[in-house]
């Protein structure tokens, strides 16, 4: 790990069990479910309050600290691509800080096969990740390929004059999806203002388009291979994160496609025999 690394990152994560269906995780942090999870790097700059989220209910608070060093949380896994889950879909609510933006990258929301240190150019050697990245005018898809970040630029990034205001309330999403073969990803995502107290939408900001992405890492491209869900800030850009969701789309199974192309046949022929 990289000791010049000015961020925190918060890992969570989602054991899908079955692939005939969605399966969504979501931690609205009511409680203080912190204990729940594994803390390491600096733990302090991450609190829970019972005020600090959404509408004034639980959520993560973070030291406004310049600069703060890696933090994570970190629980259990999930396996994204071939036969149980192709595409994911996640999101988070973060405050904006009153103060200004400390660096050009602030947050970032996505997957990595690493549950420790494992953001863009800052990746454990032999670990890959892609997620979405915010800049304060521009988001855009980051990656490391077995701990090298040569994608590390906001690559497919749509600049524009953004304003945002401090102390309200931003949701990020990012929409990955994994190759069910082959090591071509795509990646789109976009950036709401959720307004003062994150109660309801007021606009869009920032949109990423369907981007595609090549990983090539046989490992994180391997069905069998554990993935890890990840969010985090940096820079001092904001103080508090909220609502953190993920929701899996199982690939279609070789049955359930039989199984469709069957029906698919015998409508056709019911259609036929009744003309």
């Amino acid at each position: 790990m990289k000791k010049s690394l000015k961020s925190f990152l918060i890992v969570t994560t989602l054991a899908v069990h079955s692939a005939s269906a969605a399966v969504t995780f979501s931690d609205n942090f009511a409680s203080n479910s912190l204990s729940n999870y594994t803390i390491v790097g600096s733990s302090g700059l991450i609190t829970y309050g019972s005020t600090s989220g959404v509408s004034g209910g639980g959520g993560l608070s973070v030291a406004p600290a310049d600069n703060p060093s890696t933090s994570i949380i970190s629980n259990t896994n999930f396996t994204v691509g071939g036969g149980a889950v192709n595409q994911l879909t996640m999101s988070v609510f973060l405050r904006k800080s009153s103060g200004g933006f400390g660096g050009t990258s602030q947050a970032f929301l996505g997957i990595s096969n690493d549950d420790n240190y494992s953001w863009g150019q800052n990746s454990d050697s032999g670990f890959s990740s892609l997620g979405l990245a915010l800049q304060s005018t521009q988001i855009g898809w980051r990656s490391a390929v077995n701990g090298v970040g040569g994608n590390g630029s906001f690559n497919g990034g749509m600049t524009g004059s953004v304003n945002y205001t401090n102390d309200n309330w931003y949701k990020l999403t990012s929409i990955i999806t994994k190759p069910v073969s082959g090591n071509i990803w795509t990646i789109s995502g976009s950036v709401e203002d959720w307004g003062s107290t994150g109660a309801a939408f007021s606009s869009n900001l920032l949109t990423l388009g369907i981007t595609n992405v090549t990983i090539a890492d046989a490992t994180f491209n391997n069905a069998a291979t554990a993935t890890y869900g990840q969010f985090g800030t940096r820079n001092g850009a904001w103080t508090a994160a909220d609502n953190f969701t993920m929701t899996a789309i199982p690939e279609p199974s070789s049955s359930l496609l039989a199984a469709i192309g069957v029906f698919g046949l015998v409508g056709l022929r019911r259609r036929n025999t009744s003309v």
